[in-house]
């Protein structure tokens, strides 16, 4: 057959299907019902009996330009590909690789700018946090990215890392600077193993340790304070003086009576306590880490604070509401205002907005905190003979033995009614007004 002329190519009329027509070796014609034209190389690679066919992307045309291409220009490109294909090469294959390698370029010459705030960018959709990232994005928001955010990758060594958190330190929030650092880590070990970032980045966090940022007095110790029935007695005698909000006043005592955590009593919604039955269910997103959710019978002593907090806030969907009933109290909030009471004992410098309440609640040489009176509540169920696995229940500790956890399903219902009945019945007679003479 002899090879196509281009006014033979012009002279093909659209059909009412797909046509294809041979217009040299390897080279075809494909007119569209609407009459546009495009040429199609055929291929063998190698000897392989798999036949390819690779469409040119422009038009057939009389001259090659922006949207088309010449019939000369095609037969050139059907050599150039077929001469590919007996040596081994797919040119289409090669299309691809090469598209790849020159994204992947771009890619490495964009990347080469990229800064912290690029990273964290990447990052922080993978995290995974009870709180959805709400705390770790004020924390990135408020000290870190306003310091280094804008700093390239390639830029960014331990010295910086250190200039931004030394501060944080000197200012005695210790414990803010050791947070701070851990997220850093974790941020550029996910960076570590995952391309681009892995190229551009040298953790500098790498040999950073907690002491190494700061005080040298600092030691990052677990707490262990447990509140004494002494302690108990005078915080009762304390409490009017000390010009509380009420609210936080039942939160102490539903803390210390519930075993639970400041977040889970703040984060408590009416929907979830039934007063009738003595029982307050805490949902697993208000649970901590992985532990799941948590029913907690409630004793007498701990009924009584809760029918006293319904009186205030039982209009709202929230038991501790926050100032406009929109959201719960801030779970820091009870901490600062039991913090502010306990001013000899502050670690660091002072702040300015404290209450003038001054050591109002101060018990002993030892600071205390809302969570030491969870773990003073466990300590008194212990003290009153209440078995260590019931009070793990009662913690509602996320069981760590995956067997465990699977195939130890009875939950000791009746031996933690009747552990928090204890506790309650020990907390009415501590905090009972003294005995008149």
């Amino acid at each position: 057959m002899a090879d196509m002329t281009v006014q033979a190519i012009q002279a093909l009329k659209p059909a009412s299907s797909y046509t294809k027509t041979q217009v040299s070796r390897g080279l075809y014609i494909g007119v569209a019902t609407n009459g546009e034209k495009v040429f199609f190389v055929r291929y063998t690679v190698n000897g392989n009996k798999n036949r390819s066919e690779y469409r040119l992307p422009k038009l057939f045309g009389l001259k090659s330009g922006p949207g088309h291409i010449s019939l000369t220009d095609a037969r050139a490109k059907a050599t150039e590909i077929q001469a590919l294909a007996k040596q081994g090469i797919d040119y289409q294959k090669k299309l691809e690789d090469d598209a790849k390698a020159t994204e992947a370029q771009t890619a490495q010459q964009e990347a080469q700018n990229a800064t912290v705030q690029d990273l964290y960018d990447a990052w922080f959709p993978t995290t995974r946090r009870k709180d959805g990232g709400a705390e770790l994005k004020r924390s990135f928001g408020r000290d870190v990215l306003p310091a280094i955010g804008t700093k390239p990758l390639r830029e960014l060594e331990e010295g910086h890392i250190k200039a931004l958190i030394q501060p944080i330190s000197d200012a005695g929030t210790n414990r803010k600077a050791v947070v701070i650092l851990n997220n850093l880590k974790q941020m550029f070990k996910w960076a570590n193993g995952r391309r681009p970032w892995k190229l551009l980045v040298d953790d500098p966090t790498l040999n950073l340790k907690p002491e190494d940022i700061t005080q040298p007095d600092y030691e990052e110790v677990e707490r262990d304070r447990v509140l004494s029935q002494d302690e108990i007695k005078a915080l009762t005698a304390k409490l009017p003086a000390a010009r509380l909000v009420k609210t936080t006043e039942l939160v102490i005592w539903l803390t210390l009576s519930c075993c639970t955590r400041i977040g889970e009593t703040v984060k408590a919604e009416w929907q979830h306590v039934d007063l009738d039955k003595g029982e307050w269910f805490i949902p697993a997103e208000n649970t901590k880490g992985k532990a799941p959710e948590h029913t907690v019978f409630l004793s007498d002593f701990a009924k009584r604070q809760f029918l006293a907090l319904k009186a205030i806030t039982g209009d709202s969907k929230w038991c501790f509401p926050n100032e406009d009933g929109t959201d719960h109290l801030n779970t820091k909030a009870p901490t600062k205002q039991i913090g502010d009471r306990q001013a000899s004992l502050r670690d660091a410098k002072p702040l300015k907005n404290r209450s003038k309440a001054g050591d109002s609640l101060v018990l002993s040489s030892e600071k205390w905190t809302p969570h030491d009176l969870r773990r003073t509540g466990a300590t008194l169920m212990q003290s009153l003979g209440v078995e260590q696995h019931v009070i793990e229940r009662i913690a509602n500790h996320a069981e760590q033995n995956r067997m465990q956890r699977i195939y130890q399903r009875f939950d000791y219902a009746a031996e933690q009614r009747e552990a928090w009945a204890k506790l309650g019945a020990l907390l009415t007679e501590l905090t009972a007004p003294p005995t008149q003479p």
